[in-house]
């Protein structure tokens, strides 16, 4: 029998109830046993997200129409890519230095999405120098990938002749296949 404080304790979430049994997960893939308290701890309302209203902003979305328009047949344009998911390394040090950057586009061969391009439409924030400094690390690490990456200066109005030109001679440049 539980007492009038401890009851109150239990209520206040101050004292553990005897009488409920220990609640135990089991992680099918490990075997780990996690604890109710464990549970608790990422339960959905303490963890700290929310959707993100966009993927891309205004600007980037009117340029992925345009994108849409020029690439090549048999590509797929792909919006705000992880580094990571394009380069790989056995160093943790240098997976760490990509982890958390991201590409504005990448042009995949169909099928497997094996990468071609990489596309950055470079605003006005690609004129700071922790900006330069970033894209410039990009730059390099995408060298050594062996995977070309093409910057447009953000203009009001593309031209999707320019653009369409420039993917090509990009792409036949890095001794891809010639796409129509």
């Amino acid at each position: 029998m539980i007492g009038f404080l401890s009851r109150v304790l239990i209520f206040l979430g101050l004292k553990k109830n005897p009488n409920i049994p220990k609640i135990q997960l089991h992680c099918q893939k490990c075997g780990r046993v996690y604890s109710l308290n464990e549970i608790q701890q990422y339960s959905v309302d303490k963890l700290p997200y929310s959707q993100k209203k966009f993927l891309m902003t205004k600007v980037e979305n009117n340029f992925y129409k345009v994108l849409q328009k020029v690439i090549p047949s048999g590509t797929v344009l792909v919006p705000q890519v992880a580094l990571s998911s394009l380069v790989k390394t056995s160093n943790r040090s240098y997976r760490n230095k990509v982890d958390r950057k991201s590409v504005d586009f990448v042009l995949f061969k169909d099928y497997y999405f094996n990468p071609l391009l990489v596309i950055e439409l470079d605003d006005s924030t690609h004129k700071r120098i922790d900006r330069i400094e970033r894209d410039h690390f990009v730059d390099l690490v995408l060298l050594k990938a062996n995977l070309p990456i093409i910057h447009f200066e953000l203009k009001r109005n593309f031209n999707e002749d320019e653009i369409k030109s420039m993917i090509d001679t990009k792409l036949k440049k890095w001794k891809y296949e010639t796409f129509n």
